[in-house]
């Protein structure tokens, strides 16, 4: 079996190999734009594959090589938060779209209040807006188990029942990714024989690692124009071992990237309230004494304090 990294880059090179124009070029340019994201080995290679299959497709469809029936290129992204779901349902609108599968890059964002109505009758017009505003594009159900709460929510059963057949009638008029937890959504499958055929794409997120979590904190902050001594990026590296060795990584409510974002946060308030205790000497700060970030000024997000606090063991 080929490695991932092997995987991605025959991936790649399928697509550079016949990029011949402005469409196909961004296509190239949205696969790099994956790339460049911290961690997602294992995602980046399927969903690069998948990219490549589709222009392939298309490629075929040129040459007046048709096949019986449409594709299905429904998904589902199974992960814990902030593992970047929703940026990759991004990477794949833009690139059906370029590809030319989708007239959009739209990505339509639902939960089951989008659909599930109040009342007899509500949740066939509500779930029938969503359909229409999806039209075009993706449409990005997070949460999707929460749309049939049990086997007596009739309501949310009307939904699913209605987006299934919305997704067959209207096959290759948009795509639809579920996402949400891998165990709730397993269940959420075998509840209703349909879903899985129409949903042959499954597509797993991991959390990241420490080194990986740290990364992320030090792209984030430097987006954000923070200027990073060597000491301040080895203290992110310290707070992002002790979240991993403390356990907290594997709990189904770390939030990953989001937690990263965070940290930056709070380290940017840090600063702020550092620099303001200054008084008027804050008048003859530089540009570079108002962006840097000190050691001192990162600390862990509450989100991750909290679950270590409740780890066996830890100390009050």
């Amino acid at each position: 079996m080929s490695s991932l990294a092997e995987q991605r880059a025959t991936a790649r090179e399928a697509i550079r190999r016949r990029t011949a124009g402005a469409s196909e070029q961004s296509v190239a340019e949205i696969v790099a734009e994956l790339d460049a994201h911290v961690g997602m080995a294992a995602v980046k290679a399927q969903v690069e594959t998948l990219i490549a299959q589709a222009e392939l497709a298309k490629k075929r469809e040129a040459l007046g090589i048709t096949s019986a029936a449409t594709p299905t290129r429904h998904m589902i992204f199974v992960g814990p938060p902030g593992t970047g779901k929703t940026t990759v349902a991004k990477v794949v609108a833009r690139a059906f779209h370029a590809l030319g599968f989708l007239p959009t890059s739209n990505v339509l964002t639902a939960r089951r209040n989008d659909f599930v109505g109040q009342w007899q009758g509500h949740t066939a017009e509500q779930t029938a807006k969503v359909l229409a505003a999806a039209r075009g594009g993706v449409l990005f159900i997070d949460e999707a188990y929460s749309l049939v709460k049990d086997s007596n929510d009739a309501f949310g059963q009307e939904a699913v029942d209605r987006l299934l057949v919305d997704l067959e009638d209207s096959r290759g008029d948009f795509v639809c990714i579920l996402a949400g937890y891998p165990t709730e959504m397993a269940t959420f499958l075998e509840s209703n024989s349909g879903l899985a055929s129409r949903f042959p794409i499954t597509v797993e997120f991991p959390g990241y690692n420490a080194s990986e979590l740290a990364e992320i904190v030090v792209v984030i902050a430097e987006r954000n124009g923070a200027v990073l001594p060597v000491v301040s990026i080895d203290r992110i590296a310290d707070l992002c071992v002790s979240v991993e060795t403390s356990g907290v990584t594997g709990d189904r409510a770390f939030d990953n990237a989001r937690g990263c974002r965070s940290m930056v946060e709070k380290a940017e308030a840090n600063r702020d309230a550092r620099l303001l205790k200054m008084g008027d000497d804050i008048e003859d700060l530089d540009r570079e004494a108002l962006l840097t970030l000190e050691p001192e000024d990162f600390e862990l997000p509450d989100l991750w304090a909290s679950l270590i606090a409740k780890q066996p063991g830890a100390v009050a």
